[in-house]
């Protein structure tokens, strides 16, 4: 997932939002992102982060999907539970799926 923007919310941390990558859906032996799941955040200037995701919003543009899964392509704010600040994650970083 590339960012296209990121938000801090006070009480929770920082949201990276973005479209959501077809190689995170189910169907391809690759799982929805989760809660819990860890990604590296890739950074335009090449430096590297890796987090935990907090949480998981969708953000739907037509019928709802179930269960919580989302079609590719669907918009995504992913909380980063290691990152505090905004500026660490810039606009154009991409978010990789690591497999532990």
């Amino acid at each position: 997932m590339t960012v296209e923007d990121a938000f801090l919310h006070k009480s929770r941390g920082v949201i990276a939002s973005g479209r959501m990558p077809a190689e995170w859906i189910e169907g391809q032996s690759v799982s929805v992102v989760r809660v819990g799941d860890v990604v590296e955040l890739q950074h335009p200037d090449g430096t590297t982060l890796r987090s935990e995701i907090g949480g998981v919003t969708l953000y739907q543009s037509g019928p709802p999907t179930s269960a919580g899964d989302a079609p590719a392509f669907r918009a995504v704010g992913l909380l980063l539970e290691s990152v505090r600040s905004r500026r660490e994650v810039p606009v154009g970083t991409k978010l990789v799926l690591v497999s532990l």
